[in-house]
């Protein structure tokens, strides 16, 4: 048998996330329950930060009608705006967006404008210090991504939630790395899935392609060869 592909595996829903630790997991639930509520206390913005690939975009992307159904009971209605920070994108060109949008009425139910801004370190110094300033807002609810956290202005910071998006134990990988070998009928014993998933050193697109590629030369060794 062949397998020239790895099964695509990407989490659909918030509890598909693997977080790396239990109290970044308890702030998002707290979050999209509106038991913490953002906007709220001079902090409008949720801030997932930490380490290539372990899932910041694809969360991102879940939390704006995640928290409008935890506010509303209802989805959005308006879409989320998906800004992609450049490197050396400037505060003007930042700024002229968002103000446009926050000086319009939504249509959600909760009245609020969601923002998802990826990789918001590749902003310039100036941006996020004009980011900063929109985010004394209580019109909107910010969702900021980044893979260096020490690049991004305090003040920044203080405006946001904190959550942590490092890599979690390998055995919490397991399941999706079973989930993935029984699509492709090759019999891998936990021990080599586990090995797999650390040289991946947290990186769950890195997982999924390792898994997929130790899957395809597993079923190529003949059945009297031991591996």
């Amino acid at each position: 048998m062949l397998i020239n592909k790895e099964p695509f595996h990407e989490p659909q829903t918030i509890n598909d996330i693997i977080f790396g630790n239990t109290e970044s997991r308890l702030r998002i639930e707290d979050i999209v329950s509106d038991t913490e509520t953002i906007p709220s206390s001079g902090k409008s913005a949720i801030l997932l930060y930490g380490v290539f690939g372990t899932g910041k975009t694809t969360l991102a992307k879940m939390l704006p009608n995640a928290i409008e159904q935890g506010k509303t009971g209802e989805d959005l209605s308006l879409p989320e705006e998906m800004i992609a920070c450049q490197q050396g994108f400037s505060g003007p060109q930042v700024m002229t967006l968002i103000e446009a949008i926050l000086s319009r009425s939504s249509i959600n139910a909760s009245g609020l404008h969601y923002f998802i801004i990826d990789e918001v370190d590749n902003l310039t110094k100036l941006a996020q210090q004009s980011l900063k300033s929109a985010l004394n807002t209580t019109r909107g609810v910010f969702i900021l991504t980044t893979n260096n956290v020490s690049q991004l202005d305090k003040g920044l910071l203080d405006r946001c939630v904190l959550v942590e998006m490092n890599a979690a134990q390998a055995s919490e990988y397991l399941n999706v790395a079973r989930a993935i070998v029984s699509k492709t009928g090759v019999d891998i014993a936990d021990v080599d899935l586990l090995l797999t998933i650390q040289a991946a050193n947290g990186s769950f697109r890195n997982i999924i392609h390792n898994i997929g590629r130790l899957a395809r030369r597993k079923s190529q060794v003949p059945p009297n060869v031991i591996y």
